[in-house]
């Protein structure tokens, strides 16, 4: 095949192979989806019609009359395959960019002006704790400047610092943080000499490297003011925020360059619009065409069957397309088997931590009823300790009052008996009190025995 001319219809048609080759290794439903949409669209009778071949060394563009709307083909010579809407410059900008990497991945999300940015699904469907996990593209468009149309500022990045705080029309991040800690050193250096009415200077500068700094996030006039103020009633905290913000201007020296870098590759989109062709007679050695492709080819040019509205039932059969639908539904299936499966999983660890933290509640319930017992049985001991010892005392005293009371029966001197009688008073006196103390711990023993019991219960129903 390098020296048989190529046509249009056979790129397209090896295109079609490619991306069902890969709906075929994909198993993630949303990807199986777009890639279905895409075959669909470019197996439809007619649409090749729209398209026509830029054939470069290494890779052939399918582009559409209106290829900024429709979705384009750029073949390459390893196999990869990118499938989108074009900007001016030929680059893909489409939100549902499809990139095949011609080793069984792909992937699908934002590409704007040829950079894909953003979050992005793949040819697998990965999922943790029932979450489907997202990818993220990483880098910047180093044409977002242009293409966005920035505002365009005077700002000179080769001067020293003080002279571009001074002199460049917007302040970075950067500067900015350098700025604020010129500020504090300032105020720092005029109060340790005593200065502190000077103050208000590096206060002023503030004001004013904010106020740049704001315009450098795209803000002027009115705006820039309304922030300024708010930035002030937030304190440090506003100036913080501001380091943080990027800058959403450029500088005109570098927007001309990146202006002047597209002007190029437009023209160069020019040129090659205009060497669009039909059929291609160079040679073309890495491009592989097989009977398959042959067939797919012819059917898109319409020879085989000019009254068919789409290639799904030629090139495929219906047993095929009967084939891709059932794999779908299995993969949709197992998908919601695995969920399930997930779900059950999650509910039998939530009532096994919901038993622990009952084990452990109980255990702790436990452990304080025990506690609780333990310190009043302790309790109960040092009762009883100071009952007996009270009842000892009054057992002695009532002797010695007995005793007393024997004396002064047995005397005849009046002063004696007396002597006697008071002193056995106060011995009975004494004993009524110790067994007083007696009954009161007998009693609080009884209480506390009390708590123990009721206690012990609750622990046996434990």
């Amino acid at each position: 095949m390098a020296n048989a001319p190529v046509t249009k219809y056979q790129v397209i048609a090896k295109c079609i192979q490619i991306m069902t080759n890969q709906m075929r290794d994909s198993r993630h439903p949303e990807m199986k989806r777009r890639l279905r949409e895409k075959i669909d669209y470019f197996s439809s009778f007619g649409v090749a019609d729209s398209y026509q071949m830029i054939v470069y060394s290494n890779s052939i563009i399918l582009v559409h009359n209106d290829f900024k709307n429709y979705p384009n083909l750029n073949l390459f010579d390893n196999g990869k395959l990118y499938i989108g809407r074009f900007d001016a410059t030929l680059a893909i900008n489409d939100p549902q960019c499809i990139r095949i990497h011609g080793n069984g991945s792909a992937d699908s999300g934002t590409c704007v002006h040829g950079y894909v940015e953003g979050e992005c699904i793949t040819e697998n469907l990965v999922r943790e704790k029932g979450k489907e996990v997202r990818y993220k593209y990483e880098g910047n468009n180093p044409y977002s400047a242009v293409v966005n149309d920035s505002k365009r500022v005077k700002n000179d990045m080769s001067l020293p610092l003080f002279k571009r705080l001074f002199k460049n029309e917007t302040i970075g991040q950067g500067d900015f943080f350098k700025g604020i800690l010129c500020v504090i050193g300032a105020g720092l250096v005029l109060t340790s000499i005593g200065l502190d009415f000077l103050i208000i200077i590096p206060g002023i500068f503030l004001i004013y490297i904010t106020y740049k700094r704001i315009g450098d996030l795209g803000y002027s006039g009115g705006k820039a003011i309304v922030i300024l103020v708010l930035c002030y009633m937030l304190h440090m905290l506003g100036l913080i925020i501001l380091c943080a913000m990027p800058s959403k201007v450029v500088s005109e020296s570098e927007y001309k360059l990146t202006e002047d870098k597209l002007i190029q590759e437009l023209a160069i989109a020019e040129k090659s619009l205009k060497a669009r062709c039909n059929v291609y007679n160079g040679p073309i050695s890495w491009l592989l065409i097989n009977a398959e492709t042959l067939r797919i080819a012819s059917s898109l040019a319409g020879t085989s069957d000019k009254t068919s509205h789409s290639l799904r039932g030629e090139s495929y059969g219906d047993d095929a397309r009967q084939r891709e639908e059932e794999e779908l539904r299995e993969e949709e299936e197992r998908i919601r088997q695995e969920e399930e499966e997930l779900r059950e999983e999650e509910e039998r660890q939530r009532q096994a931590e919901e038993e622990l933290r009952e084990e452990e509640e109980r255990a702790m319930q436990i452990s304080n009823l025990e506690s609780q017992i333990s310190s009043l049985e302790s309790q109960i001991s040092s009762l009883q300790s100071a009952a007996y010892s009270a009842e000892s005392q009054a057992t002695s005293r009532r002797q010695q009052g007995e005793t007393y009371l024997s004396y002064a029966n047995s005397t005849q001197d009046e002063a004696q008996r007396n002597d006697y009688l008071q002193s056995a008073d106060s011995c009975f006196s004494e004993v009524a009190q110790y067994e007083n103390e007696a009954a009161a711990a007998y009693s609080e023993i009884n209480n506390l025995q009390s708590e123990i019991n009721s206690l012990q219960s609750e622990l046996n129903q434990l």
